[in-house]
């Protein structure tokens, strides 16, 4: 005789963690935000003026990081709250069947 494995889900804890992944984003995004506005091309003109445009470069670079970093969160937090739906939906299928 055989056993049969199956894969049990924690909705809950998966629905938490996903919106664990959402708050991640916010806080990229709002961190994106803040260097973008408070380091513009005058401040790095100003500031760093050997250097200026290379740091603005940087900078751009690094905000265009944290706002795909931010998306992706979002894509995680997604997928997961797609994957606890369909378990739950699948579960309950399940459960109707059983009686």
């Amino acid at each position: 005789m055989g056993y049969i494995d199956s894969a049990r889900m924690d909705v809950t804890v998966i629905l938490g963690a996903a919106q664990r992944y959402d708050s991640v984003a916010g806080l990229l995004d709002d961190a994106a935000g803040r260097a973008h506005m408070v380091f513009g091309a005058a401040g790095a003109g100003r500031e760093y003026a050997d250097c200026g445009a290379l740091v603005q470069r940087v900078v751009t670079e690094t905000v265009g990081q944290l706002r795909s970093w931010a998306a992706a969160n979002r894509e995680i937090a997604s997928s997961l709250r797609i994957s606890a739906a369909d378990y739950a939906d699948i579960d309950a299928r399940a459960a109707r069947r059983i009686g």
